[in-house]
């Protein structure tokens, strides 16, 4: 356990637990706070100094009190192990384009393929279309067939087929 920085009286730990021992004054040893959940689904808990509270989230408090101070234009990223998880491990300061491009990639969380909100085709119809997708007088469907059958424009089908869309899809 370690001192959090600017806040006496409390500690984390390594497992991304915070303690005080501010709040229970009989108790010989810190005590373990209970952090809640907020919106966006990161936990978050309440400290006091001087005579304030301050709602902070446990993840920057992990990565503050063992790693240091947050480096000018940077912010705290959780690693594959999820949001919810504030072990010093799933944790490190990074740039925004890693927050929210690599990051939201490796957990399956980025708006692309039938994730996006806007998505008309599946991965299962996206092979079926590179499959069956032939050349006219090559034996398979042209693009004008697949988009009929698909109900998706034309342009859409040549964006599959020449892997300028859903390029995430083998």
């Amino acid at each position: 356990m370690k001192p959090v920085p600017n806040f006496p009286g409390y500690f984390a730990d390594e497992s991304g637990n915070i303690y005080s021992n501010r709040l229970w004054k009989t108790a010989k040893s810190p005590q373990k706070m209970v952090p809640y959940l907020n919106q966006a689904g990161y936990l978050r808990i309440r400290l006091r100094r001087d005579g304030k509270h301050h709602e902070r989230l446990v993840h920057q408090i992990i990565l503050e009190t063992f790693v240091g101070p947050r480096p000018k234009g940077m912010e705290s990223c959780h690693g594959p192990k999820g949001r919810r998880n504030n072990s010093l491990s799933n944790l490190c300061w990074g740039t925004r384009i890693k927050n929210l491009g690599t990051d939201k990639v490796r957990d399956g969380t980025a708006n692309i393929g039938e994730q996006h909100p806007q998505a008309r085709l599946n991965g299962l119809q996206i092979r079926i279309i590179r499959q069956t997708y032939k050349p006219w007088g090559h034996g398979g469907l042209t693009q004008e067939a697949l988009a009929a059958v698909f109900h998706v424009p034309q342009v859409h089908i040549s964006r599959i087929v020449h892997r300028k869309a859903w390029s995430n899809i083998p």
